[in-house]
């Protein structure tokens, strides 16, 4: 993360501009000749422009992004396990002349149908060094320029606790996508108008949060794809110099959009054709609730609450007016266990489950119903295409067992890495602030 403080409190992410293009020029330059090239021999390469560069962190941060999009593959067709395991049950002393390391080598080529060069190019071809980069990332400098800073504000902003959103038009489909991604919500209002939404990221998700990915991160793309918008966040960020944590304020608004990607599209909200996201709050006892979806299809309009850890309790306050007051709803916990044990509060784990809630909604006296852990959607068909999930599935094993650079390739597609992992059969566990991915 490269950031710039001020005297009076405010910082701000490092932004590239036409002035300092040129390391994405030379950057790129590199990345057009390392065809058939090792990650080891680019990485060399990149750490030479680093030496000469004015600020080699900016240089490292580009590289990443490249790398994270292009394509590299194990330097020979045959795993490098297999071509171990056949080479040191041959050779069980060790070939001290060279004719006796040549003839191991020879046998091995005939034994697997390939030469001894590549034999020797895939012995240790799962190293992450020894991958031959297949394709890169083709982007042009002005573009890779916005995605560095785009990266530069995510990282802030994963800095932060809460972020304050004001000026946005969709405050409402705002709200829900912060519940469905099971973050706290407040949202005030002035005048019977609503002034600014703060979005808040939960006491256990601050435990487990993942360096290099935040909560935040679909909301702020969501926010910035915007044509108007201000955000304000208080980040904490280490003064290595007094070793210790300053609490800092970043305040931005849409003429920072010049610096970002155009036509940032976040995730899609996935509703299914029996109802839609609501776009208008419901009055009840003088009151006004904002409901996250709303649905017709028993001939009664029926609101649907996303209930979530962090709002539980002011939710359960919602439910009880709501309940008073003859108006058709649903409340719906994806992670929350304090709640009232009641009709009409429905228990899914994690995601929402719309065949469920379809049969809850139409069939009245099911009541509350707790559905079980092994009842969650893990169906990556329902979000993303079977193309694309293969490319993913296809990718995220040739990665394995580099849990980083897993992440930071599903995080790089606009993906939610636990969510994909464990639909792909993998099992995530959490190391200190590290997410582990294990097969």
């Amino acid at each position: 993360m490269l950031l710039r403080r001020r005297k009076n409190g405010l910082v701000f992410p490092v932004f590239l501009t036409r002035e300092n293009i040129q390391y994405c020029t030379d950057v790129i330059s590199i990345f057009k000749s390392s065809i058939g090239k090792t990650s080891g021999e680019i990485d060399r390469e990149i750490r030479e422009l680093e030496s000469r560069s004015e600020n080699h962190k900016i240089v490292r941060a580009l590289a990443l992004l490249i790398m994270r999009k292009s394509s590299l593959v194990p330097p020979s067709v045959i795993p490098a396990p297999e071509i171990r395991d056949y080479l040191f049950r041959k050779s069980r002393f060790p070939a001290y002349r060279p004719e006796e390391r040549e003839a191991i080598l020879r046998d091995a080529a005939t034994h697997f149908g390939v030469s001894p060069a590549e034999i020797v190019a895939g012995m240790y071809g799962d190293k992450e060094t020894d991958q031959v980069m297949e394709s890169f990332y083709r982007v042009d400098e002005d573009s890779l320029a916005k995605e560095f800073n785009l990266e530069m504000l995510e990282t802030l902003i994963s800095k932060s606790n809460t972020i304050s959103v004001r000026n946005i038009a969709e405050w409402h489909e705002l709200s829900t996508r912060a519940r469905i991604a099971g973050l706290g919500v407040e949202i005030i209002s002035e005048g019977g108008s609503i002034r600014e939404i703060r979005i808040e990221l939960p006491a256990a998700m601050r435990r487990n949060r993942s360096t290099g990915y935040s909560p935040f991160s679909e909301i702020l793309r969501f926010v910035l794809s915007r044509p108007t918008w201000a955000i304000e966040a208080q980040v904490s960020v280490e003064n290595k110099s007094w070793g210790r944590m300053d609490s800092l304020l970043l305040q931005l608004n849409e003429s920072a959009s010049f610096y970002l990607p155009e036509n940032l599209r976040p995730q899609d909200i996935q509703v299914p054709q029996w109802a839609s996201i609501s776009r208008k709050p419901v009055s009840a006892g003088g009151k006004q609730f904002f409901p996250c979806f709303e649905t017709g299809i028993t001939g009664k309009q029926v609101y649907i609450f996303i209930s979530v850890e962090a709002t539980a309790q002011h939710d359960a306050e919602i439910f009880s007016d709501l309940d008073k007051s003859g108006i058709g709803f649903v409340m719906v916990s994806l992670n929350s266990t304090v709640h009232p044990h009641a009709e009409r509060w429905v228990d899914f784990k994690g995601s929402m489950d719309w065949d469920r809630l379809r049969e809850i909604i139409t069939s009245p006296g099911k009541g509350r119903i707790r559905a079980p852990a092994q009842a969650r959607s893990t169906k990556l068909e329902d979000e993303i295409d079977p193309r694309t999930i293969e490319e993913l599935k296809e990718n995220i094993d040739r990665l394995y067992p580099d849990s980083g650079r897993i992440i930071d390739y599903i995080e790089s597609r606009g993906l939610v890495a636990n969510r994909v992992l464990n639909a792909l059969g993998y099992r995530v566990k959490w190391k200190g602030l590290d997410m582990i991915v294990i097969r």
